[in-house]
């Protein structure tokens, strides 16, 4: 269950009172024990949950968004609209339902006693309750308050007592002799008959025959009463325990409580109490039918023990005609009986009580009415009704926060407050139920009324009704709701605050991912739970798209793929015949270094297979040295003056780097000023672009890069940088165009032990491309003209079988064909109408009726929080809602290969939902609620 806390903000004494309330609340103590010892007297507080229910006289069933105000311990109002007291810290529970505590008015939770006295009035059932007792499944059970039994036993077992959950001590006893219990019935006849025992022994004093006890039969139950009774008035020579008891209760005048299951015991109870005139009220009630109506008409209360085999099947019946069969659904015989109270047979756990309510609904009695048989009834009938067992002013704040309604099958209790302290904290579960109106899966898919469980942030079962596993949080949606998978932002630049460098395609925007700022959180609320994260401009040999959450609270629960894609551009005016050589230079790159890894993993599953079969020798790994000469003179190889400023460089630094170029590839060490350890960089010369990497142990922060352009001979500018985190401005002139003169001595492992083949080189700038040739990314190209979507296609798609999403691409009708017949989606462009010669042009309305999957973007740092408008505007030119919606989420998730994690609702995928008030496209929907891994977002 989560919840909000607001603080007041007027004067510090209000805050510090606030703050101790909160603190009291908040805290998830280790047991109850430990919470009541920390409480001194009842605590003050606001609470506003989803649903409340009173179950007080005068008040209605159900108050929606109820708020309910508590000083020192007690209710002071319950309403709908009350206003919050400045002084009162707000617990905000939106999704639970708050119910009075239950009150079990009948358990076996103190347990019979071994006495053999038929009439023990001496026995007390609050000495055999331990108050101290922290067990948090009596408190998780939801019953605060209950009655202690001393046993079915006897004809009079001794006296009743009543406790309370939630405080433990010696407050924990409200009433230690709360009752007379009298039972009738076969369980109480022929008890063992009493023996005087001589103590100490002697031979001078005869044994005393042993006494039989009344009763012996159904007959003599009230003669044996009425002799105990009549014999207790008069005081004897000795003392007896259990008279004296009888006296001082009997003239005190205390409650009669009858326990009787028999219809014939029954019906001589209410004769009992029409002929004494006494005071109290009936336990038991089996055998309704032929004695409901006599019950109802005297007036009596009733509290009926629900006796279900619920744990494993009951036990036979047999043949036997006279053996009566107990079932809940017989209560519906006492719907005349005025106070009517549910409670547990003897030796039920209690947290059989308010299943049994809800199974009481059987029996054709409502369900308020049901649920004040486990609360107001029972106090009453205890006479603490005027106390506890309802939400109402000047009762205790003893209260229940369920994660559903406390007569469904599933519910459970998720915390107890007991005088406005925390008495009982569920155990934490990491389940989210989800229940709408409708639960959307896809275009013409969908549930109605439907439920998502959500475990461990992922989704695990869809359906009319799924499984609620116990203390799970449940969002009761509402039955206009519309739950649809988050949205999908399919090119956006979240995060990264307008930097529009074209990232080389070593640099992972993934690293750049934190805590979610104002930026990201403001578009999670907006329904948008993933974007696929571009920097604003490609670099030409490609640059990384990740595909991130808008939220979450660590790096890994963001980053759904570190290369979901990789971006390259196609410029407008760009030559249509130089388009197909530079991309397949690339991918023909990249196709050789993924050869290295095919025909490494190729060696280790052959060496791993000889491995199983024991034909491999524990040799020592080779090693191989190889030294290498600085290259002659060209545009980089020679000494290079280094100047740095900018960024956190308080001033500039200067420096000397030798550096010698081997084909494209750049090596260099730093000369001055001398390094405590060997500085190497390494790079790649493309035309006039140099890059690369700067290996320096930075303490876990990743490895610097740099990036420059030859912008004349001998002079380099460019930016250095870690992660994005840290940039600097760097300018470079050679000083020395000769070869510089340093020696490379290499030493590596050519296999590891036993001869296992060791992996190539990792080379990160190749490593998308790679990943491409795998599939395990797509490459997004941004291209618009006709001549250049067709070179796309051919070297990707044609040549290289590569996963294709085109982004933009004006011109894309003229291929809608084969995109369709290549499963080449599209990612329209941010305006949804332009004009052409024949007006205006909706280019994902055409392309979707010519069989083309599109997908939506914002192409902006936080423009994506208006994306559904998008879509909404769309549709009223035309687009179908259901295609609109699907290019949003499900349609946007397979182009770019993420459909396992995002985009739907199924189980296995992510739990990231999204609550509208009605269809997310009507345009007067509103969001709701938004979930992202089963944690709701909350900006």
């Amino acid at each position: 269950m989560r919840t909000m806390f607001r603080l007041p903000r007027r004067g510090a004494a209000a805050s510090l009172l606030a703050g101790a309330a909160v603190a009291a609340i908040a805290a998830t103590p280790a047991s109850p024990v430990v919470a009541a010892e920390a409480a001194t007297g009842g605590a003050s507080l606001a609470i506003r949950a989803g649903r409340v229910m009173p179950v007080a006289e005068g008040m209605p069933s159900v108050i929606e968004n109820g708020v309910i105000l508590i000083r020192d311990g007690r209710i002071e109002a319950v309403g709908a609209d009350l206003e919050i007291p400045w002084d009162l810290p707000l617990l905000e529970m939106p999704d639970a339902v708050i119910t009075p505590g239950f009150v079990a008015a009948s358990t076996g939770e103190a347990g019979a006693h071994a006495g053999d006295e038929s009439v023990g009035a001496g026995f007390r059932a609050a000495d055999a309750f331990d108050p101290w007792n922290a067990d948090p499944e009596r408190l998780g059970s939801g019953v605060t308050t209950l009655h202690l039994s001393p046993g079915w036993h006897r004809l009079l077992a001794g006296q009743g007592a009543i406790a309370r959950l939630g405080t433990p001590g010696h407050g924990a006893i409200l009433d230690d002799a709360a009752d007379l219990t009298i039972t009738l019935g076969p369980g109480a006849t022929n008890p063992p008959p009493m023996v005087e025992l001589v103590i100490p022994p002697s031979p001078d004093q005869a044994i005393t025959p042993a006494m039989p006890q009344r009763p012996a039969s159904r007959m003599t139950q009230f003669l044996g009463l009425k002799e105990a009774i009549e014999a207790a008035a008069t005081p004897g020579d000795s003392y007896d325990m259990h008279a004296a008891a009888l006296r001082e209760a009997w003239t005190a005048g205390r409650p009669l409580r009858v326990q009787a299951q028999q219809a014939a015991d029954l019906a001589a109870a209410v004769g009992f109490f029409a002929q004494s005139g006494r005071r109290g009220y009936l336990v038991g009630g089996a055998e309704a039918a032929g004695v409901a109506d006599r019950v109802a008409a005297s007036g009596l209360p009733l509290v009926y023990t629900a006796d279900m085999a619920m744990r494993s099947p009951g036990a036979d019946l047999g043949p036997d005609p006279n053996r009566v069969e107990r079932s809940i659904e017989d209560l519906r015989q006492f719907a005349g009986v005025r106070h009517l109270a549910l409670g547990l047979a003897d030796g039920a756990p209690l947290s059989d009580l308010r299943l049994a309510a809800a199974m009481a609904r059987r029996s054709g009695l409502n369900e308020d009415r049901l649920l004040a048989a486990i609360t107001r009834v029972p106090a009453e009938i205890l006479g603490l009704g005027d106390d506890i067992g309802s939400l109402a002013p000047g009762r205790r704040a003893d209260l229940l926060v369920l994660n559903g309604h406390p007569l469904e099958t599933a519910t459970s209790v998720l915390r107890v407050l007991v005088d406005g302290h925390v008495a009982y904290q569920a155990p934490g579960a990491d389940a989210l139920v989800v229940r709408g109106g409708t639960v959307w899966l896809g275009p013409g898919q969908w549930i109605a009324d439907g439920e998502v469980l959500i475990e461990d942030g992922r989704i695990t079962e869809v359906g009319r009704r799924v499984a609620r596993p116990p203390h799970a949080r449940v969002v009761h949606a509402g039955p206009e709701s519309f739950i649809s998978p988050g949205l999908i932002d399919a090119h956006g630049h979240l995060g990264l605050g307008g930097d529009g460098s074209a990232l080389p395609p070593n640099l992972s925007l993934s690293r750049l991912i934190g805590v979610p700022d104002v930026p990201e959180l403001r578009t999670a609320a907006a329904g948008v739970t993933s974007v696929l994260l571009a920097p604003e401009s490609f670099n030409q040999a490609g640059s990384r798209v990740a595909a991130i959450k808008t939220a979450g609270p660590t790096r890994p629960a963001r980053v759904v793929r570190d290369i979901a894609a990789v971006a390259y551009a196609v410029g407008d005016t760009e030559d249509p015949r130089s388009i197909a050589p530079r991309l397949r230079q690339r991918l023909q790159q990249g196709r050789q270094y993924l050869e290295k890894w095919q025909e490494y993993e190729k060696k280790l599953a052959e060496w791993e297979e000889k491995a199983r079969a024991g034909q491999i020798e524990d040799t020592e790994p080779k090693v191989e040295q190889t030294t290498e000469e600085s290259a002659k003179a060209d545009p980089i190889t020679g000494t290079w003056q280094a100047v740095l400023s900018g960024g956190p460089l308080p001033e500039d630094q200067r420096g000397t780097v030798a550096m010698r170029l081997s084909g494209s590839s750049i090596e260099g060490r730093i000369i001055e000023p001398v390094p405590p350890t060997e500085v190497r960089i390494t790079g790649t010369l493309d035309g006039t672009t140099v890059q690369g990497e700067i290996e320096v142990d930075t303490g876990g922060m990743g490895t610097p890069t740099w990036q420059g352009t030859i912008v004349e001979p001998g002079l380099i500018r460019g930016t250095a940088g870690l992660a994005g985190m840290i940039e600097v401005n760097f300018e470079m002139r050679r000083t020395d165009s000769a070869a510089v003169e340093f020696k490379v001595t290499r030493t590596r492992r050519t296999t590891g032990r036993g001869g296992r083949p060791l992996p190539p080189d990792v080379d990160e700038s190749l490593e998308p491309v790679r990943a491409l040739l795998e599939k395990r990314a797509v490459a997004l190209v941004q291209v618009d003209t006709r001549a250049g979507i067709d070179a796309v296609l051919s070297v990707f798609r044609d040549e290289f079988d590569v996963p294709l999403v085109l982004l933009d691409a004006a011109e894309a009708r003229r291929h809608a064909p084969r995109l369709a017949d290549g499963a080449v989606g599209v990612v329209v462009p941010t305006a949804v109408l332009r004009e052409e010669d024949a007006g205006w042009y909706h280019q994902a309305r055409d392309l979707t009726a010519h069989g083309v999957s599109v997908a939506m973007q914002s192409s902006r740092a936080d423009g994506a929080r208006t994306l559904r408008d998008v879509a909404v505007f769309s549709v009223s030119r035309g687009l179908s809602a259901e295609r609109a919606l699907a290019a949003l989420t499900v349609d946007a998730a397979r182009m770019f290969g993420l459909e396992d994690r995002i985009g739907s609702i199924a189980p296995g995928r992510d739990g990231d939902l999204v609550i509208f008030s009605g269809h997310p496209l009507d345009a007067g929907s509103r969001v709701e609620r938004v979930f992202i891994n089963g944690e709701e977002v909350r900006p």
